[in-house]
Protein backbone atom coordinates (compact mmCIF):
# COMPACT_ATOMS: atom_id res chain seq x y z
CA UNK A 1 0.00 0.00 0.00
CA UNK A 2 1.21 3.29 -0.72
CA UNK A 3 2.10 5.24 2.31
CA UNK A 4 1.12 8.29 1.14
CA UNK A 5 -2.61 7.40 0.41
CA UNK A 6 -2.58 6.46 4.53
CA UNK A 7 -1.82 8.81 6.00
CA UNK A 8 -1.12 8.63 9.96
CA UNK A 9 -2.69 11.47 11.99
CA UNK A 10 -1.14 11.31 15.44
CA UNK A 11 -0.55 13.33 18.77
CA UNK A 12 -1.61 16.47 18.90
CA UNK A 13 -4.80 19.43 19.47
CA UNK A 14 -6.53 21.00 16.95
CA UNK A 15 -8.40 23.75 18.07
CA UNK A 16 -10.71 26.84 16.73
CA UNK A 17 -10.38 26.20 12.67
CA UNK A 18 -13.19 27.86 10.91
CA UNK A 19 -14.36 24.96 9.36
CA UNK A 20 -13.46 21.12 9.69
CA UNK A 21 -10.24 20.37 12.43
CA UNK A 22 -9.47 16.98 10.31
CA UNK A 23 -10.56 16.07 6.67
CA UNK A 24 -10.42 13.44 4.75
CA UNK A 25 -11.87 13.13 1.33
CA UNK A 26 -9.79 11.40 -0.98
CA UNK A 27 -8.00 7.52 -0.73
CA UNK A 28 -8.25 4.75 1.93
CA UNK A 29 -6.80 4.04 4.36
CA UNK A 30 -4.77 5.40 7.49
CA UNK A 31 -5.22 6.04 11.28
CA UNK A 32 -6.30 9.24 13.49
CA UNK A 33 -4.86 8.73 17.01
CA UNK A 34 -4.10 10.49 20.19
CA UNK A 35 -5.73 13.55 18.96
CA UNK A 36 -7.88 16.37 21.06
CA UNK A 37 -9.96 17.61 18.27
CA UNK A 38 -12.28 21.00 19.88
CA UNK A 39 -14.36 24.50 18.81
CA UNK A 40 -14.33 23.48 15.17
CA UNK A 41 -16.98 25.49 12.84
CA UNK A 42 -17.91 22.16 11.43
CA UNK A 43 -16.52 18.73 12.10
CA UNK A 44 -14.05 18.07 14.39
CA UNK A 45 -13.09 14.74 12.36
CA UNK A 46 -14.41 13.86 8.63
CA UNK A 47 -13.62 11.37 6.98
CA UNK A 48 -15.51 10.20 3.53
CA UNK A 49 -13.91 5.95 3.21
CA UNK A 50 -11.63 3.40 4.67
CA UNK A 51 -10.06 5.33 7.87
CA UNK A 52 -9.55 4.24 11.41
CA UNK A 53 -10.09 6.96 14.24
CA UNK A 54 -8.34 6.15 17.95
CA UNK A 55 -8.16 7.22 21.22
CA UNK A 56 -9.41 10.86 19.82
CA UNK A 57 -11.36 13.51 21.64
CA UNK A 58 -13.55 16.02 20.00
CA UNK A 59 -15.69 18.77 21.39
CA UNK A 60 -17.67 21.37 21.26
CA UNK A 61 -17.91 21.25 17.12
CA UNK A 62 -20.28 23.43 15.12
CA UNK A 63 -21.55 20.19 14.03
CA UNK A 64 -21.17 16.92 14.37
CA UNK A 65 -17.64 15.55 16.73
CA UNK A 66 -16.87 12.73 14.55
CA UNK A 67 -18.00 12.10 11.30
CA UNK A 68 -16.96 8.68 9.00
CA UNK A 69 -18.97 8.03 6.13
CA UNK A 70 -18.15 4.34 4.74
CA UNK A 71 -15.48 1.49 6.17
CA UNK A 72 -14.41 3.02 9.19
CA UNK A 73 -13.22 2.01 12.82
CA UNK A 74 -13.85 3.94 15.86
CA UNK A 75 -11.78 2.47 18.50
CA UNK A 76 -11.67 4.18 22.11
CA UNK A 77 -13.27 7.98 21.12
CA UNK A 78 -14.99 10.32 23.22
CA UNK A 79 -17.28 12.98 21.52
CA UNK A 80 -19.24 15.70 24.14
CA UNK A 81 -20.56 19.18 23.44
CA UNK A 82 -21.04 19.10 20.04
CA UNK A 83 -23.90 21.13 17.88
CA UNK A 84 -25.26 17.85 16.49
CA UNK A 85 -24.29 14.27 16.83
CA UNK A 86 -21.41 13.14 18.76
CA UNK A 87 -20.21 9.74 16.64
CA UNK A 88 -21.67 9.19 13.12
CA UNK A 89 -20.51 6.87 10.62
CA UNK A 90 -21.52 5.32 7.45
CA UNK A 91 -21.53 1.48 6.24
CA UNK A 92 -19.49 -1.32 7.00
CA UNK A 93 -18.49 0.47 11.12
CA UNK A 94 -16.95 -1.29 13.67
CA UNK A 95 -16.85 0.26 17.38
CA UNK A 96 -14.68 -0.80 19.95
CA UNK A 97 -14.02 0.19 23.74
CA UNK A 98 -11.04 0.02 25.26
Amino acid sequence: MNPAASPHVPNGSITGWGQDGIIRTNGGGGTIELLRVSANGRYGIYSTVAARCATALSSATGNVGIHHQHDVEVDDCISSGNATHGIQAGTARTFGVA
